[in-house]
């Protein structure tokens, strides 16, 4: 019996491997996945969806520095640092032991005073956290008494840390409040598509200024190539963009955990249709994303063309990836951190099938795999895709060693390709490292290709992958030299070589 089978870990296809997780929130699943309660909570997905997104709408936060502390740390890291998004601005009312006691209406107020004449920005977004909610500060009011006082729209959004910790459900409950900020359409542009559900590199929705390429580019390449326009792509831009965003067609899909809510939310308040497809990548996924597009607006025969045009670019490339990969096992590690989609890391695993691959999905920790619906459907039922997932307990942060996923499978070194979405991918010198293991890295912080989409989107994104394939069969196929991260984590001893003195006088 392997070490994860003991463990009670066992493969499962997608959907069957849902369907057989117990229902969140019971005892079975608590006994099952312990230690997840309490982590990831709604206040810092409240502030994620909007406060580096858009450039004139600020969050408010109404409640102790340490909150915003906590989270400013995530986001500086996260966005800033790893994604190049600006610097995130914080505004918070600060509250004392005085005010927890006696209430912080007033700090509110001010504070909302200040934002207003110090940012000048179109929109304020209040939230809360656990201490002001529980002593049910009277924010509402505090809106209505300064209003008259201040330019910017200022709206609410209850967001105490304790309503919700299961981060799919959090980001579901996000979608009615992204379209309560839009107005109901004007006149609505008969060939504008918007493309929601983009996480973050959408700060800044015009190419000057870019350092490297982006997503959005990726899909405004998709949407004009058949001839369509894109409107908007979310969350991006300033209040105005936002609000205008109901002008558009049709709604398309980037991941569907951030961009079916707020269709739905669309759908609902405006009448905007919506497409279910998401993540057009590998030429099969992209053509699919592009046909079902065109199939709705009418331009099936542009798009036809189009298609066939752009594949014809890459039919070579895709031929020499299939040569290297082909029947290969594609380990497909989902981010150690549970609260991330996984989509994305299912999308890898559809291309890597196409050129030949075998999939397998694992680290998908089972609080988010059995919240995250809008996944499940996008993969299993729209787009009929059934990979194999390893299930089991999963304690939180405790990654499932790919060695072990490798000893499960019965397979070694040379037949395999591990992909991971996280800043801490699994190397060891010795046993399993770039040197010695094909090692491609998905991560939005750890990739960047001039000119590609960094997430891997669209026809230059499908490209960067394939060409990140054949790197990292090469690269393992020298057997020495192991990575410095991989002798970092091992135990085996650095082997540093210094040149004799007779070498060093000679050069």
């Amino acid at each position: 019996m392997s070490k994860l089978k003991s463990k009670g870990y066992r493969w499962l296809p997608l959907r069957e491997a849902w369907e057989s997780l117990p229902e969140i929130d019971t005892a079975e699943f608590n006994e099952l996945s312990p230690g997840y309660e309490g982590v990831w909570c709604r206040y810092l997905w409240t502030t994620t969806y909007f406060q580096q997104f858009f450039r004139d709408v600020v969050v408010v936060t109404h409640g102790p520095l340490s909150c915003v502390a906590a989270v400013k740390n995530f986001k500086q890291t996260h966005y800033s640092l790893h994604s190049a998004l600006p610097f995130a601005h914080s505004p918070c009312s600060n509250m004392d032991e005085n005010a927890v006691i006696m209430g912080g209406t007033d700090i509110l107020a001010d504070t909302l005073r200040r934002v207003d004449r110090e940012y000048r920005p179109k929109l304020i977004i209040i939230t809360d956290t656990c201490a002001s909610y529980m002593i049910h500060d009277d924010v509402d009011a505090v809106i209505v008494e300064i209003t008259p006082e201040v330019d910017a729209k200022i709206v609410y959004t209850p967001s105490p840390g304790f309503a919700g910790v299961q981060c799919g459900k959090a980001v579901e409950a996000m979608g009615p409040l992204v379209a309560s900020l839009m107005d109901p359409p004007g006149e609505v542009d008969p060939e504008g598509v918007n493309v929601l559900g983009l996480y973050y590199d959408t700060r800044f929705t015009e190419a000057e200024g870019r350092k490297h390429g982006g997503n959005t580019e990726a899909y405004r390449h998709l949407i004009e190539g058949i001839g369509l326009k894109l409107h908007r792509i979310m969350n991006a831009g300033d209040h105005d963009y936002l609000r205008t965003a109901p002008n558009a067609r049709v709604n398309a899909i980037h991941t569907a955990m951030w961009g079916y809510p707020v269709a739905r939310a669309m759908e609902e308040q405006f009448g905007t249709p919506w497409l279910k497809r998401q993540l057009p990548m590998g030429l099969d996924g992209i053509r699919a994303w592009v046909m079902e597009l065109a199939e709705f607006m009418g331009r099936e025969e542009e798009a036809e063309k189009f298609v066939r045009s752009e594949e014809d670019k890459l039919t070579s490339l895709f031929e020499e990836t299939k040569k290297w990969v082909e029947g290969k096992f594609l380990l497909v590690e989902c981010s150690r951190n549970s609260q991330a989609k996984y989509g994305e890391m299912v999308a890898y695993a559809r291309l890597g099938e196409e050129l030949g691959m075998k999939p397998y999905v694992y680290s998908l920790h089972p609080m988010e795999f059995k919240s995250q619906t809008d996944d499940l459907f996008a993969v299993a039922d729209v787009e009929g895709f059934n990979p194999p997932v390893l299930v089991g307990p999963y304690p939180y942060h405790e990654p499932v060693n790919v060695e072990d996923v490798m000893a499960d499978l019965g397979v070694d070194q040379d037949q395999c390709l591990y992909i991971y979405d996280d800043v801490f991918p699994y190397a060891k010198s010795g046993s399993f490292d770039p040197c010695n293991v094909p090692r491609y890295t998905t991560s939005s912080q750890m990739k960047r290709v001039k000119g590609s989409s960094f997430l891997g989107v669209g026809y230059a994104g499908t490209a960067a992958t394939y060409r990140g394939f054949i790197e990292a069969v090469k690269v393992s196929r020298r057997k020495s030299s192991p990575t410095f991260y991989g002798r970092v984590w091992s135990s085996t001893p650095f082997e540093f070589q210094f040149a004799s003195q007779k070498e060093r006088t000679a050069s």
